[in-house]
């Protein structure tokens, strides 16, 4: 049997993976458990196990181009996502609007999307009001990111459209008490 090895995290895996189904399950379940986020983590590290460095798993289809497609796609995947938990688990002093949008252009800076920053001045041209009247309760000013990817051959357009919050009052002076 050949192996396949991902290089994101000092593990071995001796579970079925005889087809690219079950290899990619593996895969994704070895690298998405394997996240953890330490940066906080000063007076406590040595109580914690550090997190796994790299994972080698067993298959019989190492050497298949399709089963390398699919390790590949992984770990692209298990890869955005301990980034967005990153990001989720940074706290807002750490993490402003401006670090927010950084982050996203230096990480699209490779791939082949455009990226679009909007800043305070951006928001208020393009009358983004709520934004703009959120981002007040912070002393740092509002970004609108948009990513978009458009395929030359693309013969319909697929949206999906999230929002990262740095900060949020949680319309603390807006909510009665009872409802907070």
């Amino acid at each position: 049997r050949g192996s396949v090895a991902f290089l994101l995290l000092l593990s071995a895996l001796a579970l079925p993976a005889a087809t690219t189904d079950e290899l990619q399950a593996v895969a994704e379940g070895a690298l998405f458990g394997a996240y953890a986020f330490t940066t906080y983590r000063k007076k406590s590290a040595k109580a914690h196990k550090p997190p796994v460095k790299a994972v080698t798993v067993a298959t019989a289809l190492a050497k298949d181009k399709d089963a390398a497609a699919v390790v590949t796609s992984v770990k692209t995947v298990a890869k955005s996502l301990h980034l967005v938990r990153d990001l989720i688990n940074t706290a807002p002093s750490d993490l402003a609007p401006a670090d927010f949008a950084d982050t996203a252009v230096s990480t699209c800076r490779s791939l082949k999307v455009d990226v679009e920053v909007l800043d305070e001045a951006d928001l208020a041209k393009g009358k983004y009001g709520g934004l703009l009247g959120v981002g007040m309760g912070s002393v740092n000013p509002p970004r609108l990111v948009r990513i978009a990817y458009r395929h030359p051959k693309a013969t319909r357009h697929l949206a999906y459209v999230g929002k990262g919050i740095t900060f949020d009052s949680g319309g603390i002076s807006i909510k009665p008490a009872a409802n907070m």
